[in-house]
């Protein structure tokens, strides 16, 4: 079979800098999965970067807050806040390990 390289499909492919494929079956499942499976997985991180972007600017927005706090205002916020014990146990999960607590009065 012969192919163009002016043809849509041909730069379509050329476009994801695939290099040209040797047989048709290859052909066929590169222009199948670049034309169904990569608009679906963008779409996928467009749909959860969509819905977590308001969650992590307010995590921000918080974290920013509580040290103009500490900075400015001569407020005493708690030194264990809730952002504070989460990512403490995101990074002693990732370590597998359980840290002792100190508790202050």
């Amino acid at each position: 079979m012969k192919i163009s390289t002016t043809s849509w499909h041909y730069r379509y492919l050329m476009w994801f800098e695939i290099s040209a494929p040797q047989t048709l079956c290859i052909y066929f499942w590169a222009l199948v999965f670049t034309g169904i499976v990569v608009p679906i997985v963008m779409s996928a991180f467009a749909c959860i970067a969509l819905v977590t972007a308001p969650i992590w600017g307010s995590i921000w927005l918080l974290k920013r807050g509580i040290k103009y706090l500490r900075r400015h205002a001569h407020i005493q916020v708690p030194g264990a806040g809730v952002l504070e014990i989460g990512w403490g146990y995101a990074k002693a999960a990732k370590r597998h390990v359980c840290p002792l607590i100190d508790y202050i009065d």
